[in-house]
């Protein structure tokens, strides 16, 4: 099973880059654009870490 990793950055070019440049390199990408957008992907990708950062 391969990491996964949320990027966080406002310019699609970057994170497009970005994408290619971790998924090349075995890691699934999960990316958001805001950080509003952030917060919803990491709730929904991952509840169990979240209770354990008490975030």
């Amino acid at each position: 099973m391969s990491q996964t990793i949320l990027i966080v950055e406002d310019d699609m070019n970057i994170r497009k880059m970005l994408n290619i440049a971790l998924g090349a390199e075995g890691f699934y990408c999960v990316d958001a654009s805001t950080v509003r957008d952030a917060i919803s992907m990491f709730n929904r990708h991952y509840p169990s870490l979240k209770e354990r950062l008490a975030i």
